[in-house]
């Protein structure tokens, strides 16, 4: 890729800390099937770029104080994964995920830090744990290649206490041992889930739908006439935010309702996520984070 400024569209972003947060992003003007995605880093108001050869899908961070290590993990929609240290990056496969296998199940769509352990989720009902060095299946006996079948996200507090949702409306829940299938209230597709430590959990998908509850004891918020697709779901505060279609809402009073982040126009979103004291959103053509007084736009140099 050149070095010239190029308009970038954001695919996904995270932050691992207060004043830093990771994007996945997909320079203007490429082909949208290439193999590229283009990683940005901004730390403490400076921007930075690594290029990746795979088309990127998420991200997250994974530390571990008692020796000394801090990375960066990148997903790609086929199983690529590139993990990121200061020492540099390594790349690898993950058996088996994706489409460039003899029998594949299909993409996967989020890699998450689950109490210290990576998680990869997507269609097929697919779900990788990486234990090691290695990434191991940990979906093997519901595992499908039926059609519109499979996992859009997945969240925890441990890893006998996991949430994974998707098409259908379908909820499993993983007890450490075995998946359990829930008795989901919708049909709608499911596009986002987070599990807080008081053991509630909260989902987000299409037409509308949220949901608060647990495994099989599930609220269904009224929407308030908001029933378009909400694609992230997060808890601020005591408060549950939302985006989607190119609105962010948040429930209030038992329902859904519309935030207006007082930039004088709407903004892009549709990934969303809370890292000390801050609620990030990322949509394709905006960044924007609040800190609980005012939101405030992110804009990168190329987008200037």
């Amino acid at each position: 890729m050149s070095s010239s400024k190029v308009p970038v569209s954001f695919l996904n972003g995270f932050s691992p800390r207060n004043g830093v947060i990771g994007v996945l992003g997909f320079p203007h003007g490429l082909d949208k099937r290439a193999e590229f995605t283009r990683f940005f880093t901004y730390i403490d108001g400076n921007w930075g770029a690594s290029d990746l050869e795979y088309q990127g899908k998420s991200l997250t961070s994974l530390t571990d104080a008692s020796r000394g290590y801090r990375a960066w993990w990148l997903l790609g929609k086929n199983g690529e994964t590139t993990e990121l240290t200061a020492s540099g990056k390594v790349d690898e496969q993950i058996p088996g995920a994706g489409l460039n296998v003899a029998e594949p199940y299909g993409y996967v769509e989020v890699i998450r830090n689950i109490a210290g352990q990576l998680y990869v989720c997507g269609y097929g009902r697919q779900v990788y744990k990486r234990v090691g060095d290695d990434w191991i299946s940990i979906a093997t006996d519901i595992l499908t290649r039926e059609t519109a079948k499979g996992f859009m996200d997945i969240a925890g507090i441990s890893e006998d206490q996991v949430y994974a949702v998707g098409w259908g409306g379908e909820i499993y829940f993983h007890d450490g041992r075995r998946w359990h299938k829930d008795d989901s209230p919708t049909t709608a597709h499911l596009t986002g889930v987070r599990c807080l430590e008081n053991g509630q959990v909260v989902v987000c998908g299409h037409k509308g739908v949220v949901l608060r509850g647990a495994f099989n004891l599930w609220e269904v918020v009224d929407d308030n006439g908001l029933n378009g697709n909400w694609y992230d779901i997060e808890v601020y505060g005591d408060t549950i935010y939302l985006a989607g279609n190119n609105q962010l809402a948040k429930v209030e009073n038992d329902k859904i309702v519309p935030i207006d982040i007082g930039i004088g126009r709407s903004v892009s979103t549709h990934k969303l996520h809370v890292k000390d004291g801050l609620l990030w959103s990322f949509g394709e053509d905006d960044i924007v984070v609040f800190d609980g007084q005012k939101w405030q736009e992110i804009i990168h140099p190329d987008n200037a």
